[in-house]
């Protein structure tokens, strides 16, 4: 099974979310904030473990767009 990560208005107000689930990439982020491992994080939302990897991913690509701009 692909895991994807979407984005739909319906959906938690078009946050990006696993498909499938209404957990956003931003809900795996505080968790891992938090000091959960990426195991306690699949189980407590139970979703696979590939699923918190590729919402890891997905806010490191997000991260790549930024551009600092010195002022």
């Amino acid at each position: 099974m692909e895991i994807k990560i979407i984005q739909d208005p319906e959906i938690r107000f078009g946050k990006p979310v696993i498909k499938g689930t209404r957990i956003s990439v931003y809900d795996i982020l505080e968790a891992l904030k938090s000091g959960w491992t990426i195991d306690e994080i699949a189980e407590e939302f139970n979703i696979p473990r590939e699923a918190v990897i590729k919402s890891i991913e997905f806010i490191e690509e997000k991260l790549k767009e930024i551009t600092l701009i010195k002022v």
